[in-house]
């Protein structure tokens, strides 16, 4: 679905009050829940280096969050989902251009 709900916030785009920021901005690595988000990461298929591409971080103004779309059943040894809005960042290998993700929640 297409949308026009989005504006730029800080040098980052703003879509449904889910904040996308690209791994140029200086401040993309910031939009976390937690600790900042690495410039780098390992590959998760080769082991390479991987290189911060964006990073989606929901807002708390959110209409929906991602944890809500299906139940964590985890404490009943039951299938894990997200717990808490979430902000994930998306890097690209250098070597086999594979996607690794890393995430942490609110």
């Amino acid at each position: 679905m297409i949308t026009n709900n989005y504006k730029l916030v800080s040098k980052a785009l703003l879509i449904n009050e889910a904040l996308i920021a690209y791994g140029d901005n200086p401040n993309s690595r910031k939009q976390s829940w937690q600790a900042e988000f690495p410039q780098d990461t390992e590959c998760c298929k080769c082991g390479s280096e991987a290189r911060l591409a964006f990073v989606v971080k929901e807002e708390e103004g959110d209409k929906k969050f991602a944890h809500t779309m299906h139940q964590n059943e985890l404490a009943g040894l039951g299938p894990a989902w997200l717990h808490d809005a979430v902000a994930v960042a998306i890097y690209f290998c250098k070597k086999c251009l594979e996607p690794t993700a890393l995430y942490n929640q609110a």
